[in-house]
């Protein structure tokens, strides 16, 4: 029982596991998605195509301020570079989509609010005005496509920012167990995270999670498609900092057994992504540390 102890010690007096985002941060981003079911993706005038995979990679400047017991993080959109495969007949039009969207969010900014114990509570665009409809929809798009990519800092600490050499749940609905659609009804869901070790400062820690969603309704039907979501995730946490050096999240998902004829017919995305994030001057590149 020897090695209990030790741990238990060791945990207890880890660096605090504290957010503070008082102090301007870079960061890289990149997102890898993918859906058997194409998303739809609207020019901001004309245009749509239907797309199968993209990739997104930013590089972004975070600070934030607190404000009752909540961060108010403002990220500005400092470079933007998005590539996609869309269906075969949809190929030559998505590239002008891509093009327009880039030009539009380049310069923009992204607003957070965050709590204090580290979960993300609101995404937004601080800075964009909805010109109308269409619009609209092209710019809720791409509020779930850098929702996606923010997911690696949806981020719960334990109670205190003590570790107590256990895992310890994450509360609410993460942005990694989200379906990031309209019509998803969160069902049960739990994530879990716990620290692996420690180095100079930086905590390592892993995190799992899993959840089922009902998707919308099934008009032919009068039923609901079930999504069962899983997701782990891994990450370095700078704890004299108070901000992220590395993080990772994995995200899949798919429709139980009884469901997968009901999700064709409401048309829900059963769809993958993996997010990283790595800070400027961390010394770590987005492909990440081999641990």
């Amino acid at each position: 029982m020897l090695w209990l102890w030790l741990w238990g010690t060791a945990a207890w007096a880890a660096d605090g596991l504290v957010w503070d985002w008082k102090n301007s941060v870079q960061y890289e981003l990149e997102t890898m998605v993918s859906t058997p079911v194409a998303e739809q993706w609207f020019g901001f005038k004309v245009g749509e195509a239907h797309v199968v995979e993209y990739v997104t990679h930013m590089a972004t400047t975070c600070s934030g301020t607190m404000d009752s017991k909540r961060w108010r993080v403002l990220c500005s959109i400092d470079s933007l570079e998005m590539k996609g495969q869309a269906i075969p007949e949809d190929t030559e039009k998505l590239q002008p989509i891509i093009d327009a969207q880039v030009a539009f969010m380049l310069g923009k900014t992204i607003a957070l609010t965050v709590a204090e114990d580290g979960r993300i509570r609101k995404l937004e665009f601080a800075d964009v005005d909805t010109v109308d409809g269409r619009a609209g929809t092209v710019i809720e798009n791409l509020r779930q496509m850098f929702s996606r990519m923010f997911a690696p800092f949806d981020f719960q600490m334990p109670k205190d920012g003590i570790d107590k050499g256990k895992p310890w749940r994450q509360k609410g609905a993460p942005i990694a167990l989200s379906l990031f659609g309209s019509q998803g009804t969160a069902g049960g869901t739990l994530m879990k995270r716990r620290v692996l070790g420690s180095e100079d400062g930086v905590l390592s820690l892993s995190m799992e999670g899993r959840g089922t969603m009902a998707y919308g309704a099934s008009m032919e039907s009068g039923t609901t498609p079930m999504m069962q979501v899983s997701c782990r995730g891994r990450s370095r946490f700078n704890t004299q900092l108070g901000v992220l050096d590395w993080a990772e999240v994995i995200r899949k998902s798919s429709f139980s057994s009884s469901s997968v004829g009901l999700g064709a017919l409401s048309g829900a995305p059963p769809s993958s992504f993996r997010s990283r994030v790595v800070r400027v001057g961390s010394g770590m590149s987005v492909a990440g540390p081999g641990f």
